[in-house]
């Protein structure tokens, strides 16, 4: 999949390291969930945004919330120095 893509994928877990040694936890929660606009090598809009993926709770709204906010922690857990 990765030799498929115009530019290579960012490294995860380096994202502190890009934004000056601190983790955007709010800023990364928004691109999870779509509300963020993205630089111009992920494509358009048509993308897989994972947000609307997450926010599919019939029950309850808050649960996609959550599941945004947990995969955002996750990233922000895995960050090497």
């Amino acid at each position: 999949m990765a030799k498929s893509l115009k530019s290579p994928p960012a490294d995860l877990t380096r994202i502190s390291t890009r934004n000056g040694g601190t983790f955007p936890l709010a800023r990364i929660s928004k691109v999870i969930s779509g509300e963020a606009q993205l630089p111009g090598g992920h494509g358009n809009r048509e993308m897989p945004v994972w947000g609307p993926f997450f926010s599919r709770v019939d029950a309850d709204q808050d649960l996609g919330r959550m599941r945004v906010d947990s995969l955002a922690r996750y990233l922000r857990k895995i960050q090497q120095p």
